[in-house]
């Protein structure tokens, strides 16, 4: 996650978001949104180590908090900026592939399906 700052506008990092079970290979990040508080990446290939060709995917919902609602202190005592928590995992509906390849959120969470020639595409609104 970038953050624009200062008078120049710069782009500096302002966290560094992972698949909360360390998973490989699942294309997690390859669709992202963020509004407010809230932030959603779509992880298409989640189920995949399974041996699965089209598996069911996932996205996951983060949440921004304060250090101290997270419970985290920065280095010598220091305030670390804010901190990026898993709020959710979506899980796909049955007999879904790909959930995840495409995601949006502005109030709701909204998750695309990709087809992949497994009949129609799909979208489904948490």
């Amino acid at each position: 996650v970038f953050k624009k700052r200062g008078p120049a506008d710069e782009w500096d990092q302002h966290a560094k978001i992972i698949i909360p079970d360390g998973s490989d290979r699942v294309r997690f990040g390859s669709s992202v949104a963020i509004k407010g508080r809230y932030l959603i990446a779509g992880a298409p290939h989640t189920g995949s180590g399974s041996g699965e060709l089209n598996p069911p995917g996932a996205a996951y919902v983060f949440k921004r908090v304060s250090p101290a609602a997270a419970g985290i202190m920065g280095i010598g005592g220091g305030r670390p900026e804010d901190v990026w928590i898993l709020d959710t995992t979506l899980e796909p509906p049955t007999g879904t592939r790909y959930f995840g390849h495409s995601v949006d959120i502005d109030g709701m969470a909204i998750v695309g399906q990709d087809k992949y020639n497994r009949g129609p595409g799909s979208v489904s609104i948490y």
